[in-house]
């Protein structure tokens, strides 16, 4: 071990409070981000969508994609908050979006008006693409395919 090692900045979040939780998202370790986010959505702390909101309407980063799956989780994660992260500059957090959608109208709706279908980012429309099998058939389908 080396001598000038920093101790790590979590250690445990056995009996961690929401807001340390919320925080852990941000960790450098994907360990603690996955775990804080088990956390919060096991122990149902809805108190949390605020912050977790905040996080995905930054629009960027691994906090970001964890807070969305956690929100998703809670069942807290809103309309204007999915719409956020379809429309996020961040790849990632838009490739996300997508496959936190569900398959309910409101979801086919909020699938179609976010254009991730002709995303700049192959992986992003590949995701976009198996969504849209997932949802019930429509007329618009076959055309949307074949413009792709």
């Amino acid at each position: 071990v080396w001598e000038r090692a920093q101790p790590p900045a979590i250690r445990s979040l056995a009996g961690a409070s929401t807001e340390q939780l919320v925080q852990a998202l941000n960790h450098d370790n994907p360990f603690w981000r996955l775990t804080a986010q088990q956390k919060l959505v096991e122990g149902k702390k809805t108190e949390a969508a605020p912050e977790l909101r905040k996080k995905v309407t930054a629009r960027s980063g691994v906090a970001a994609i964890h807070a969305l799956w956690t929100l998703q989780g809670l069942g807290q994660l809103d309309e204007s908050t999915h719409r956020t992260a379809l429309l996020a500059q961040d790849s990632g957090l838009r490739r996300t979006a997508v496959r936190a959608l569900g398959n309910d109208p409101a979801a086919l709706a909020l699938f179609f008006s976010s254009g991730v279908v002709s995303d700049s980012d192959w992986l992003t429309r590949k995701a976009a693409l198996v969504k849209l099998a997932e949802f019930p058939t429509t007329k618009t389908h076959p055309s949307i395919v074949l413009r792709l």
